[in-house]
């Protein structure tokens, strides 16, 4: 496998050094953040589509929406 030495700022490195996992590399760091990301774009990209769904539908995700908030905000006990 192949690398590459690419330079960051000292306030990259520590926020890359607080997300770094035991045992993780700063390429797994970063290869984990950018996977993430384009989870997040993936699903961005479903936003709007409730418009083509059945009222029915859209209300049953909005109540499930709902349970999750209510139930992680009891959880994590947050405001």
């Amino acid at each position: 496998m192949t690398s590459k030495q690419i330079s960051i700022r000292e306030e990259v490195y520590k926020r890359l050094y607080l997300q770094k996992r035991e045992n993780e590399s700063f390429s797994d760091v970063i290869m984990r953040l950018l996977d993430n990301q384009s989870n997040f774009h993936k699903i961005e990209q479903c936003f709007g589509l409730s418009k083509d769904l059945p009222d029915e539908i859209v209300d049953i995700f909005r109540e499930s929406s709902k349970e999750v908030r209510k139930k992680f905000k009891e959880r994590f006990n947050t405001n």
